[in-house]
């Protein structure tokens, strides 16, 4: 999934919501902007919980947003990517099959790359459905990416816990209103950044953004009924997958 959404859920997750929640809800896309793998990435929320409970108690939020986002534990990326209730992968490409040949044609893709990039649209029609359902959820994002003493905590704990490069790690969030569309979140403004993205990562030219755009519309509208139900399972499941990791009583 996409950021606004990612604090939107941890925020769900954590009962509370403050800068390092926002923070460590987006830093697993980061991941390969600090010279991590994005699998990595993803999957070191298993290790994140106990270290912070063992080592910053304080900021266990953090852990808690960081691993929400991810796939070990099974959390919404693997909800969203991996597994959806027994169905072929996860429930954004299971959405995309529909629309992968109008992504294809809309972004000048090769065969192979069209659910895979279709499935980004499932994400970003997402993004507009969280602002639907919370309509402040991209402006609490650039709170956080304007909070410089919780970057800098963040910093220290990240660096602590994996020993990346503080700052590459302080660029990679800075650079994070740049890549991702959080400011002006609308369907055209969705498709534009996604078509710099597809040139920043592969130098893929030609995509129409009006078409792409209308994709992007034509989901929202089409998987507007399945967003809150989704949202609330994987919540559901996320919450068993976390809990074995948490302080007792600490959560949940």
């Amino acid at each position: 999934m996409f950021p606004i959404l990612h604090t939107y859920f941890a925020r769900q997750i954590c009962q509370k919501e403050n800068s390092l929640i926002g923070l460590g809800a987006i830093l697993p896309d980061l991941g390969t902007l600090m010279g991590l793998e994005r699998k990595a990435a993803h999957e070191m929320g298993q290790y994140l919980l106990p270290f912070c409970r063992e080592h910053y108690p304080q900021q266990l939020d953090f852990a808690l947003a960081y691993a929400s986002h991810g796939t070990k534990p099974a959390c919404l990326d693997y909800f969203a990517d991996e597994n959806w209730q027994k169905g072929p992968k996860g429930y954004c490409f299971q959405k995309a099959e529909h629309y992968k040949e109008r992504v294809k044609e809309a972004c000048n893709l090769p065969d192979m790359w069209a659910i895979w990039k279709g499935h980004n649209f499932v994400e970003m029609s997402f993004e507009l459905l969280t602002l639907q359902e919370d309509s402040r959820s991209n402006r609490f994002l650039l709170r956080c990416l304007e909070d410089k003493n919780a970057i800098e905590e963040a910093i220290t704990i990240y660096h602590a816990f994996c020993g990346v490069d503080k700052n590459a790690m302080r660029q990679a969030v800075l650079k994070s209103r740049e890549i991702f569309c959080i400011e002006i979140v609308t369907p055209e403004h969705l498709a534009l950044h996604y078509a710099r993205q597809l040139y920043r990562r592969h130098e893929i030219t030609g995509v129409q953004i009006e078409k792409a755009a209308r994709i992007i519309e034509d989901m929202q509208k089409d998987l507007c009924a399945d967003f809150v139900p989704f949202l609330q399972e994987a919540a559901r499941e996320s919450k068993k997958a976390l809990a074995p990791y948490l302080i007792e009583k600490e959560q949940f």
